[in-house]
Protein backbone atom coordinates (compact mmCIF):
# COMPACT_ATOMS: atom_id res chain seq x y z
CA UNK A 1 0.00 0.00 0.00
CA UNK A 2 2.80 2.39 0.89
CA UNK A 3 4.58 1.66 -2.37
CA UNK A 4 1.38 2.38 -4.30
CA UNK A 5 0.92 5.73 -2.53
CA UNK A 6 4.53 6.68 -3.21
CA UNK A 7 4.16 5.79 -6.89
CA UNK A 8 0.99 7.85 -7.19
CA UNK A 9 2.60 10.83 -5.48
CA UNK A 10 5.62 10.58 -7.75
CA UNK A 11 3.39 10.40 -10.83
CA UNK A 12 1.43 13.41 -9.60
CA UNK A 13 4.64 15.36 -9.13
CA UNK A 14 5.76 14.54 -12.68
CA UNK A 15 2.41 15.63 -14.11
CA UNK A 16 2.58 18.87 -12.12
CA UNK A 17 6.10 19.61 -13.35
CA UNK A 18 5.20 18.84 -16.96
CA UNK A 19 2.05 20.97 -16.81
CA UNK A 20 3.83 23.92 -15.20
CA UNK A 21 6.63 23.69 -17.79
CA UNK A 22 4.19 23.72 -20.71
CA UNK A 23 2.16 26.61 -19.29
CA UNK A 24 5.29 28.62 -18.45
CA UNK A 25 6.86 28.22 -21.88
CA UNK A 26 3.63 28.86 -23.79
CA UNK A 27 2.97 31.98 -21.71
CA UNK A 28 6.51 33.23 -22.29
CA UNK A 29 6.18 32.83 -26.06
CA UNK A 30 2.63 34.20 -26.23
CA UNK A 31 3.57 37.87 -25.96
CA UNK A 32 6.11 40.51 -25.09
CA UNK A 33 5.68 41.98 -21.58
CA UNK A 34 7.65 45.05 -22.70
CA UNK A 35 5.62 45.74 -25.84
CA UNK A 36 3.97 48.87 -24.44
CA UNK A 37 7.31 50.29 -23.33
CA UNK A 38 9.00 49.63 -26.67
CA UNK A 39 6.58 51.98 -28.43
CA UNK A 40 6.61 54.58 -25.68
CA UNK A 41 8.05 58.07 -26.19
CA UNK A 42 8.82 58.42 -22.49
CA UNK A 43 12.50 59.37 -22.02
CA UNK A 44 12.79 56.85 -19.20
CA UNK A 45 11.33 54.02 -21.28
CA UNK A 46 14.72 52.54 -22.18
CA UNK A 47 15.82 52.53 -18.56
CA UNK A 48 12.56 50.84 -17.63
CA UNK A 49 13.06 48.24 -20.36
CA UNK A 50 16.56 47.50 -19.11
CA UNK A 51 15.31 47.18 -15.54
CA UNK A 52 12.45 44.82 -16.41
CA UNK A 53 14.63 42.78 -18.74
CA UNK A 54 16.96 42.09 -15.85
CA UNK A 55 14.19 41.63 -13.28
CA UNK A 56 12.27 39.19 -15.49
CA UNK A 57 15.44 37.54 -16.84
CA UNK A 58 14.20 38.06 -20.40
CA UNK A 59 17.66 37.56 -21.91
CA UNK A 60 17.47 33.90 -20.92
CA UNK A 61 15.52 31.56 -23.23
CA UNK A 62 12.12 30.61 -21.74
CA UNK A 63 13.02 26.92 -21.52
CA UNK A 64 16.04 27.67 -19.34
CA UNK A 65 14.26 30.49 -17.52
CA UNK A 66 11.67 27.99 -16.31
CA UNK A 67 14.24 26.19 -14.19
CA UNK A 68 15.22 29.47 -12.53
CA UNK A 69 11.57 30.05 -11.72
CA UNK A 70 11.31 26.46 -10.46
CA UNK A 71 14.20 27.13 -8.09
CA UNK A 72 12.24 30.07 -6.69
CA UNK A 73 9.24 27.79 -6.20
CA UNK A 74 11.42 25.27 -4.38
CA UNK A 75 12.50 28.07 -2.07
CA UNK A 76 8.94 28.24 -0.75
CA UNK A 77 9.58 25.01 1.14
CA UNK A 78 12.30 26.74 3.17
CA UNK A 79 10.49 30.05 3.57
CA UNK A 80 12.25 31.90 0.72
CA UNK A 81 9.66 32.11 -2.05
CA UNK A 82 10.77 33.94 -5.19
CA UNK A 83 8.10 33.75 -7.88
CA UNK A 84 9.13 36.97 -9.56
CA UNK A 85 7.10 40.10 -10.22
CA UNK A 86 3.94 40.82 -12.19
CA UNK A 87 4.26 43.57 -14.79
CA UNK A 88 0.49 43.75 -15.28
CA UNK A 89 0.07 44.48 -11.56
CA UNK A 90 2.54 47.32 -11.37
CA UNK A 91 5.57 45.15 -10.63
CA UNK A 92 3.87 43.63 -7.61
CA UNK A 93 5.48 40.52 -6.18
CA UNK A 94 3.67 37.41 -7.35
CA UNK A 95 3.68 36.07 -3.79
CA UNK A 96 1.82 39.19 -2.60
CA UNK A 97 -0.70 38.88 -5.44
CA UNK A 98 -1.29 35.22 -4.58
CA UNK A 99 -1.74 36.03 -0.90
CA UNK A 100 -4.36 38.66 -1.74
CA UNK A 101 -6.22 36.33 -4.09
CA UNK A 102 -6.03 33.34 -1.76
CA UNK A 103 -8.46 34.84 0.75
CA UNK A 104 -11.11 35.41 -1.90
CA UNK A 105 -10.52 31.96 -3.36
CA UNK A 106 -10.97 30.29 0.03
CA UNK A 107 -14.15 32.31 0.65
CA UNK A 108 -15.53 31.36 -2.75
CA UNK A 109 -14.73 27.66 -2.45
CA UNK A 110 -16.03 27.46 1.10
CA UNK A 111 -19.31 29.16 0.24
CA UNK A 112 -19.77 27.13 -2.94
CA UNK A 113 -19.07 23.89 -1.07
CA UNK A 114 -21.54 24.68 1.70
CA UNK A 115 -24.26 25.66 -0.77
CA UNK A 116 -23.61 22.54 -2.85
CA UNK A 117 -23.80 20.28 0.20
CA UNK A 118 -26.98 21.86 1.57
CA UNK A 119 -28.79 21.96 -1.77
CA UNK A 120 -27.49 18.54 -2.80
CA UNK A 121 -28.67 16.83 0.36
CA UNK A 122 -32.02 18.64 0.41
CA UNK A 123 -32.76 17.98 -3.26
CA UNK A 124 -31.50 14.40 -3.05
CA UNK A 125 -33.67 13.57 -0.05
CA UNK A 126 -36.73 15.30 -1.49
CA UNK A 127 -36.44 13.50 -4.82
CA UNK A 128 -35.98 10.20 -2.99
CA UNK A 129 -39.24 10.84 -1.16
CA UNK A 130 -40.91 11.63 -4.51
CA UNK A 131 -39.23 8.88 -6.51
CA UNK A 132 -40.44 8.47 -10.12
CA UNK A 133 -42.68 11.51 -9.75
CA UNK A 134 -42.82 14.52 -12.03
CA UNK A 135 -40.75 16.41 -9.49
CA UNK A 136 -38.10 13.68 -9.52
CA UNK A 137 -37.88 13.65 -13.31
CA UNK A 138 -37.83 17.46 -13.49
CA UNK A 139 -35.02 17.77 -10.95
CA UNK A 140 -33.03 15.03 -12.66
CA UNK A 141 -33.45 16.70 -16.04
CA UNK A 142 -32.48 20.14 -14.73
CA UNK A 143 -29.48 18.64 -12.93
CA UNK A 144 -28.19 17.17 -16.17
CA UNK A 145 -28.86 20.45 -18.00
CA UNK A 146 -26.94 22.62 -15.53
CA UNK A 147 -24.16 20.07 -15.19
CA UNK A 148 -23.75 19.94 -18.97
CA UNK A 149 -23.75 23.70 -19.57
CA UNK A 150 -20.36 25.04 -20.69
CA UNK A 151 -19.08 27.22 -17.88
CA UNK A 152 -18.14 30.09 -20.19
CA UNK A 153 -21.65 30.19 -21.66
CA UNK A 154 -23.28 29.95 -18.24
CA UNK A 155 -20.99 32.76 -17.03
CA UNK A 156 -22.13 34.99 -19.89
CA UNK A 157 -25.77 34.35 -18.97
CA UNK A 158 -25.07 35.10 -15.32
CA UNK A 159 -23.29 38.33 -16.20
CA UNK A 160 -26.08 39.51 -18.48
CA UNK A 161 -29.11 38.52 -16.39
CA UNK A 162 -27.71 38.04 -12.90
CA UNK A 163 -25.64 41.22 -12.86
CA UNK A 164 -26.32 43.79 -15.59
CA UNK A 165 -30.08 43.36 -15.95
CA UNK A 166 -30.64 42.64 -12.25
CA UNK A 167 -28.66 45.71 -11.19
CA UNK A 168 -30.77 47.80 -13.54
CA UNK A 169 -33.85 46.33 -11.91
CA UNK A 170 -32.56 47.13 -8.41
CA UNK A 171 -32.10 50.79 -9.30
CA UNK A 172 -35.54 50.90 -10.91
CA UNK A 173 -37.53 48.02 -9.38
CA UNK A 174 -40.53 47.60 -11.63
CA UNK A 175 -42.02 44.42 -13.10
CA UNK A 176 -44.83 44.58 -15.66
CA UNK A 177 -48.04 42.75 -14.88
CA UNK A 178 -47.38 40.05 -17.46
CA UNK A 179 -43.99 39.42 -15.85
CA UNK A 180 -45.58 38.97 -12.44
CA UNK A 181 -48.09 36.54 -13.96
CA UNK A 182 -45.34 34.47 -15.61
CA UNK A 183 -43.34 34.32 -12.38
CA UNK A 184 -46.46 33.29 -10.46
CA UNK A 185 -47.24 30.51 -12.94
CA UNK A 186 -43.64 29.28 -12.83
CA UNK A 187 -43.79 29.19 -9.04
CA UNK A 188 -47.09 27.33 -9.16
CA UNK A 189 -45.67 24.76 -11.57
CA UNK A 190 -42.66 24.25 -9.32
CA UNK A 191 -44.71 23.63 -6.20
CA UNK A 192 -47.11 21.44 -8.15
CA UNK A 193 -44.16 19.23 -9.07
CA UNK A 194 -42.85 19.20 -5.51
CA UNK A 195 -46.16 18.30 -3.87
CA UNK A 196 -47.28 15.85 -6.55
CA UNK A 197 -50.47 13.84 -6.19
CA UNK A 198 -53.36 13.17 -8.54
CA UNK A 199 -54.62 15.57 -11.18
CA UNK A 200 -57.10 17.31 -8.91
CA UNK A 201 -54.50 17.90 -6.24
CA UNK A 202 -52.01 19.20 -8.78
CA UNK A 203 -54.49 21.75 -10.12
CA UNK A 204 -55.27 22.86 -6.58
CA UNK A 205 -51.60 23.29 -5.68
CA UNK A 206 -50.91 25.11 -8.96
CA UNK A 207 -53.76 27.54 -8.32
CA UNK A 208 -52.93 28.25 -4.68
CA UNK A 209 -49.18 28.61 -5.24
CA UNK A 210 -49.65 30.83 -8.30
CA UNK A 211 -52.12 33.12 -6.55
CA UNK A 212 -49.97 33.32 -3.43
CA UNK A 213 -46.86 34.15 -5.46
CA UNK A 214 -48.74 36.76 -7.47
CA UNK A 215 -50.10 38.40 -4.31
CA UNK A 216 -46.75 38.42 -2.51
CA UNK A 217 -44.75 39.70 -5.49
CA UNK A 218 -47.30 42.36 -6.35
CA UNK A 219 -47.41 43.45 -2.72
CA UNK A 220 -43.62 43.72 -2.52
CA UNK A 221 -43.60 45.85 -5.65
CA UNK A 222 -46.31 48.14 -4.31
CA UNK A 223 -44.53 48.82 -1.01
CA UNK A 224 -41.17 49.32 -2.74
CA UNK A 225 -39.53 46.39 -1.00
CA UNK A 226 -36.96 45.84 -3.76
CA UNK A 227 -35.76 49.43 -3.42
CA UNK A 228 -35.27 49.01 0.33
CA UNK A 229 -35.36 45.29 1.14
CA UNK A 230 -35.72 44.08 4.71
CA UNK A 231 -37.01 41.08 6.60
CA UNK A 232 -38.01 42.30 10.03
CA UNK A 233 -39.68 40.02 12.57
CA UNK A 234 -42.35 38.97 10.07
CA UNK A 235 -39.83 37.93 7.43
CA UNK A 236 -37.71 36.13 10.02
CA UNK A 237 -40.77 34.26 11.29
CA UNK A 238 -41.80 33.26 7.78
CA UNK A 239 -38.25 32.20 6.93
CA UNK A 240 -37.97 30.18 10.12
CA UNK A 241 -41.34 28.54 9.44
CA UNK A 242 -40.29 27.62 5.90
CA UNK A 243 -37.02 26.16 7.15
CA UNK A 244 -38.91 24.24 9.83
CA UNK A 245 -41.29 22.72 7.31
CA UNK A 246 -38.41 21.58 5.12
CA UNK A 247 -36.25 20.25 7.97
CA UNK A 248 -39.11 18.48 9.76
CA UNK A 249 -40.36 16.88 6.55
CA UNK A 250 -36.86 15.57 5.82
CA UNK A 251 -36.09 14.36 9.37
CA UNK A 252 -38.65 13.44 12.00
CA UNK A 253 -41.87 14.07 10.11
CA UNK A 254 -44.84 16.08 11.30
CA UNK A 255 -46.22 13.22 13.36
CA UNK A 256 -43.57 14.06 15.97
CA UNK A 257 -45.30 16.83 17.91
CA UNK A 258 -42.25 17.36 20.10
CA UNK A 259 -40.28 18.34 17.02
CA UNK A 260 -42.94 20.86 16.04
CA UNK A 261 -42.89 22.42 19.51
CA UNK A 262 -39.08 22.50 19.52
CA UNK A 263 -39.01 24.23 16.13
CA UNK A 264 -41.59 26.75 17.26
CA UNK A 265 -39.66 27.47 20.45
CA UNK A 266 -36.37 28.24 18.68
CA UNK A 267 -38.13 30.50 16.18
CA UNK A 268 -39.90 32.28 19.05
CA UNK A 269 -36.57 32.73 20.83
CA UNK A 270 -34.98 34.52 17.88
CA UNK A 271 -38.07 36.67 17.38
CA UNK A 272 -37.87 37.78 21.01
CA UNK A 273 -34.11 38.29 20.71
CA UNK A 274 -34.40 40.29 17.47
CA UNK A 275 -34.87 43.69 19.11
CA UNK A 276 -32.03 43.51 21.69
CA UNK A 277 -29.77 42.04 19.00
CA UNK A 278 -30.12 45.27 17.02
CA UNK A 279 -28.21 47.07 19.77
CA UNK A 280 -25.61 44.32 19.91
CA UNK A 281 -25.11 44.42 16.15
CA UNK A 282 -24.82 48.21 16.19
CA UNK A 283 -22.32 48.54 19.03
CA UNK A 284 -20.32 45.33 18.47
CA UNK A 285 -20.20 44.63 14.71
CA UNK A 286 -17.52 41.95 15.00
CA UNK A 287 -17.14 38.45 13.60
CA UNK A 288 -16.75 36.92 17.04
CA UNK A 289 -20.22 38.24 17.89
CA UNK A 290 -21.68 36.02 15.18
CA UNK A 291 -19.66 33.04 16.39
CA UNK A 292 -21.04 33.50 19.91
CA UNK A 293 -24.57 33.70 18.50
CA UNK A 294 -24.04 30.44 16.60
CA UNK A 295 -23.08 28.76 19.87
CA UNK A 296 -26.15 30.32 21.46
CA UNK A 297 -28.29 28.94 18.62
CA UNK A 298 -26.97 25.45 19.30
CA UNK A 299 -27.60 25.87 23.02
CA UNK A 300 -31.18 27.01 22.45
CA UNK A 301 -31.79 23.98 20.23
CA UNK A 302 -30.42 21.60 22.85
CA UNK A 303 -32.59 23.13 25.56
CA UNK A 304 -35.71 22.94 23.38
CA UNK A 305 -34.90 19.31 22.52
CA UNK A 306 -34.49 18.47 26.19
CA UNK A 307 -37.86 20.04 26.98
CA UNK A 308 -39.90 18.78 24.03
CA UNK A 309 -37.85 15.94 22.54
CA UNK A 310 -38.84 13.11 24.82
CA UNK A 311 -37.36 9.79 23.71
CA UNK A 312 -36.33 11.28 20.35
CA UNK A 313 -34.26 13.94 22.08
CA UNK A 314 -31.13 13.46 19.97
CA UNK A 315 -32.93 13.51 16.64
CA UNK A 316 -35.04 16.48 17.69
CA UNK A 317 -31.92 18.26 18.93
CA UNK A 318 -30.14 17.87 15.60
CA UNK A 319 -33.13 19.08 13.62
CA UNK A 320 -33.80 21.95 16.03
CA UNK A 321 -30.13 22.93 15.80
CA UNK A 322 -30.39 23.24 12.03
CA UNK A 323 -33.57 25.29 12.32
CA UNK A 324 -32.07 27.51 15.02
CA UNK A 325 -28.89 28.26 13.08
CA UNK A 326 -30.78 28.95 9.85
CA UNK A 327 -33.24 31.21 11.67
CA UNK A 328 -30.26 33.07 13.11
CA UNK A 329 -29.10 33.39 9.52
CA UNK A 330 -32.32 35.25 8.69
CA UNK A 331 -31.65 37.58 11.64
CA UNK A 332 -28.18 38.33 10.29
CA UNK A 333 -29.51 38.83 6.75
CA UNK A 334 -32.04 41.30 8.12
CA UNK A 335 -29.23 43.28 9.75
CA UNK A 336 -27.18 43.28 6.55
CA UNK A 337 -30.15 44.52 4.54
CA UNK A 338 -30.47 47.51 6.86
CA UNK A 339 -27.38 49.05 5.22
CA UNK A 340 -28.70 48.46 1.69
CA UNK A 341 -29.56 52.09 0.89
CA UNK A 342 -26.31 53.48 2.30
CA UNK A 343 -24.33 50.85 0.42
CA UNK A 344 -25.99 51.80 -2.86
CA UNK A 345 -24.89 55.40 -2.32
CA UNK A 346 -21.29 54.33 -1.68
CA UNK A 347 -20.75 52.36 -4.88
CA UNK A 348 -20.87 53.61 -8.48
CA UNK A 349 -24.22 53.02 -10.13
CA UNK A 350 -22.46 51.61 -13.20
CA UNK A 351 -20.90 48.91 -11.00
CA UNK A 352 -24.10 47.81 -9.28
CA UNK A 353 -24.63 45.74 -6.17
CA UNK A 354 -24.08 42.45 -8.00
CA UNK A 355 -20.51 42.76 -9.20
CA UNK A 356 -18.84 40.91 -12.05
CA UNK A 357 -15.24 41.84 -11.34
CA UNK A 358 -12.95 41.87 -8.33
CA UNK A 359 -13.26 40.39 -4.88
CA UNK A 360 -14.40 43.55 -3.10
CA UNK A 361 -15.02 47.24 -3.60
CA UNK A 362 -11.73 49.11 -3.07
CA UNK A 363 -11.60 51.55 -0.15
CA UNK A 364 -15.17 50.81 0.89
CA UNK A 365 -16.00 52.52 4.21
CA UNK A 366 -18.36 51.09 6.76
CA UNK A 367 -18.44 48.35 9.36
CA UNK A 368 -18.78 44.59 9.09
CA UNK A 369 -22.32 44.76 7.70
CA UNK A 370 -21.21 46.85 4.72
CA UNK A 371 -18.35 44.44 4.11
CA UNK A 372 -20.69 41.44 4.28
CA UNK A 373 -23.09 42.97 1.76
CA UNK A 374 -20.18 43.87 -0.49
CA UNK A 375 -18.75 40.35 -0.27
CA UNK A 376 -22.16 38.89 -1.07
CA UNK A 377 -22.43 41.02 -4.19
CA UNK A 378 -19.00 39.91 -5.37
CA UNK A 379 -19.31 36.21 -4.48
CA UNK A 380 -22.88 35.57 -5.65
CA UNK A 381 -22.25 34.96 -9.35
CA UNK A 382 -18.99 32.97 -8.99
CA UNK A 383 -20.64 30.79 -6.36
CA UNK A 384 -23.62 30.16 -8.63
CA UNK A 385 -21.27 29.27 -11.49
CA UNK A 386 -19.35 26.78 -9.36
Amino acid sequence: MLAFVVRRLFATLLVLLAASFIVYVLTAYSGDPLLALRGSSDPSAQDKIAYLTKALDLDTPPVLRYFGWLAGVAGCFVGQCDLGISVSRGEQLVTDALAAAMVSTIQLLTLATIVAIVLGIAIGMSTALRQYSGYDYTVTFMTFVFYSLPIFWFAVLLKEWGAIRFNQFLYNPDVPLWGVVLIALASGAFWMGVVGGDGRRRVKVLSIASLATFAVLQGLLLIGWFAQPSLGPIGIALGGALVSVIVISLTTGFQNRGMIFAAGSVIAFWLVAWYPLQFLFFFIPELWTLLVLVLLAVGVALVSARIFGGEDRKQVGRAAGIISILTLGFVVIDRVLQVWSDYQLMIPQAKGIISTIGASTPNLPGDMWFQMLDSFGHLLLPTAAL
